[in-house]
């Protein structure tokens, strides 16, 4: 269950415009807590709140209206012309995976969290693949 503290925190997170360390110090965190923000960010208690305040279906349903969203824009021939919003887009689409910890973690050696090995019998594969073009 969230704390009292991390309550106000996620308030002053939604006035400050997603400021974590302003946020936390606005909610009477030590200094030493504010300079280590993963000890919010990373806690049970700020899991439930962002599964409350930003769950992942209204990420989602979000995300699709983003990358759909196009500005109007009028030639100098009067024709209406519309193009995606990129800078929106990719803004709030950042911001939300940020607060949410969705990023993968970086590797040195890899972009990739995690290696996955899979090994395919190739027979079964192209059997899978006719199945799936006869649909």
């Amino acid at each position: 269950m969230a704390t009292i503290k991390q309550k106000l925190a996620m308030k002053e997170l939604a006035v400050n415009g997603g400021n974590i360390t302003g946020a936390m110090r606005k909610a009477g965190y030590a200094p030493s807590i504010v300079n280590d923000t993963n000890k919010l960010t990373k806690s049970k208690g700020w899991a439930e709140l962002m599964n409350e305040y930003l769950p992942d279906k209204l990420l989602a349903d979000k995300h699709l209206k983003l990358l759909n969203k196009k500005e109007v824009y009028i030639k100098k021939n009067g024709k209406k012309t519309e193009q995606p919003d990129t800078v929106a887009v990719s803004k709030a689409l950042d911001m939300a995976y940020k607060i949410k910890n969705k990023y993968p973690k970086e590797s040195s050696n890899n972009f990739f969290a995690e290696k996955i090995d899979i090994s395919v019998n190739k027979t079964e594969n192209i059997a899978e693949v006719k199945e799936n073009n006869s649909l």
